[in-house]
């Protein structure tokens, strides 16, 4: 959730929120970032599988909690 306004109204502060996004999402919506990245971060984004990082996390940390 990324604060988009804070506006002090008397005593208190009121914010003001834009949607909630992923980092990812937040870049892709950007014009920071000319085509060609943006397609190679597209690619990658679409081959990762959260469940199969999730697993592969849990092995890593196994071993290192050892």
């Amino acid at each position: 959730i990324k604060l988009i306004d804070k506006v002090r109204i008397q005593s208190s502060i009121q914010k003001k929120y834009d949607k909630p996004q992923t980092p990812y999402q937040r870049l892709m919506a950007s014009n920071c970032l000319t085509l060609d990245p943006k397609k190679s971060l597209q690619e990658q984004f679409i081959t990762l599988d959260p469940f199969d990082l999730q697993e592969k996390i849990q092995k890593k940390l196994k071993l290192v909690f050892r």
